[in-house]
């Protein structure tokens, strides 16, 4: 499982690519990366929402939005990793890809499926505890 060492360097390598960068699509390939909310849910809740921050709560990376939307929390689970790289989108372990206007997609790939995607208000803490 990433530590929390790991899980902030990940924070820092994203952040550059993502701040001001405005979310065009969800694609989500796995059941279990959105087993918290629906599919439908979790593509309504990001597309369309403007980057302001990442940031790093425990070992759950928060991608802020410039409007009220609430944050997308990311859990890395146990061998979970987000690239910029063009490689990995061809990886049979992907789990998901975030899709920019003016970026590069982001993906997601996790080999052991424990790894998730979900929102929670930014004020309800409960949302972390869940998992």
């Amino acid at each position: 499982m990433p530590e929390l060492p790991e899980v902030e360097t990940v924070v820092r390598g994203i952040r550059p690519g993502l701040l001001g960068a405005t979310i065009t699509r969800l694609d989500l390939y796995h059941p279990r990366v959105h087993r918290r909310c629906t599919a439908k849910a979790l593509r309504a809740g990001v597309e369309g929402g403007k980057v302001s921050n990442v940031t790093r709560r425990g070992k759950f990376i928060l991608i802020e939005f410039a409007d009220a939307r609430p944050p997308l929390v990311i859990h890395l689970g146990m061998s979970g990793r987000l690239l910029f790289e063009e490689s990995a989108r061809t990886s049979k372990h992907l789990r998901a890809t975030l899709h920019f206007a003016d970026e590069a997609p982001l993906y997601f790939e996790d080999i052991r499926t424990f790894g998730v995607f979900f929102l929670v208000d930014g004020a309800e803490p409960a949302g972390f505890r869940e998992l």
